[in-house]
């Protein structure tokens, strides 16, 4: 009799202890994406959070100020596809960022090579640190496609980079803006609340 008691009283509890797992532990369905209404709601979703993007860093050594970027729109156009959307993005240049269309410029930022190759001399330039390996995470008018003159070295550390600008205003890959000819200056370490050093 005890033995059947006991064995009942496992079941039981293995049941409560199942049930128990079943409501705190297991993955809940996630929610349905509602769709994006602004190109930073679209951009938010495709970096995989609802956060706002951190600040950008801060430059110095005579770089391009990320907020003269940030003060560049967008209009995006919303393309019905057979399984799902995607938008047509195109830049809206302020007077700030014409005003250095095909001159030479220093962009201080991180880069996100666009081929994983050594020899590769094109790059996404952004004023955030890359968070994911395959792609970077940020609206078009923070990122620069940068197309250097020889490789820069990899680093996750921010570098100043000088080329000319080049204003992109369609482009199938949302770029907005291009740095030709780039070329390496130098990389900072140590970046932090006390800022850049080199």
């Amino acid at each position: 009799m005890r033995a059947e008691y006991a064995k009942r009283l496992l079941i039981a509890l293995l049941v409560i202890i199942g049930g128990v797992y079943g409501v705190f532990f297991q993955e809940k369905p996630a929610a349905p994406q509602k769709p994006p209404q602004s190109i930073l709601d679209y951009a938010r979703q495709q970096r995989g959070d609802e956060d706002t993007f951190s600040k950008p860093i801060a430059v110095k050594d005579g770089a391009l100020s990320w907020a003269i970027f940030e003060g560049v729109k967008s209009h995006a156009q919303r393309i019905d596809l057979a399984d799902g959307y995607t938008f047509e993005v195109t830049p809206v240049f302020s007077q700030d960022i014409l005003n250095y269309h095909e001159k030479p410029v220093k962009i201080l930022g991180y880069i996100f090579p666009v081929e994983t190759d050594t020899a590769d001399t094109v790059y996404l330039v952004g004023p955030y640190p890359p968070n994911c390996p395959l792609h970077y995470h940020a609206p078009p008018n923070m990122v620069v496609e940068a197309l250097a003159s020889k490789p820069f070295p990899l680093t996750s550390d921010p570098i100043l980079i000088t080329g000319t600008l080049r204003l992109i205003p369609a482009d199938p890959d949302q770029i907005f803006y291009r740095l030709e000819n780039a070329t390496f200056i130098k990389k900072y370490t140590d970046y932090g609340s006390n800022g850049l050093k080199e």
